[in-house]
């Protein structure tokens, strides 16, 4: 038996020794290939989402699929009230809002009724 007694979770400071990387090969290789052997499916990838569009229950993540690649995925704003500017959240009411949700509180307000 060993008396050594093994810390619990994560190693605290600095994991590896000064000058040595954590990654000594570095990325695999193979993940380049791969992803050049997938781009040679394209153009089958294409057909195959233009022939699903045609299924009633798959058409719209189709078409999703389809119109992301082609265009992007759209960009998402976020504002205030009225329309201007950023949103400022007040974390103290955001952990109010996020504890009664998990409470089982639907406004995230409170009660005092």
């Amino acid at each position: 038996m060993s008396d050594v007694v093994k810390p619990k979770g994560k190693p605290r400071g600095k994991p590896f020794v000064k000058g040595v990387t954590g990654n000594p090969h570095g990325r695999p290789k193979e993940y380049a290939d791969l992803k050049a052997l997938a781009r040679e499916h394209t153009e089958t990838a294409i057909e195959a989402l233009v022939m699903a569009l045609k299924d009633p229950t798959r058409s719209v993540p189709a078409a999703i699929a389809l119109l992301d690649r082609a265009w992007g995925k759209p960009s998402i704003s976020v504002t205030g009230e009225g329309g201007e500017g950023p949103v400022a959240i007040n974390q103290n009411i955001a952990i109010r809002f996020v504890s009664a949700s998990i409470e089982g509180d639907d406004d995230g307000g409170d009660n005092a009724s």
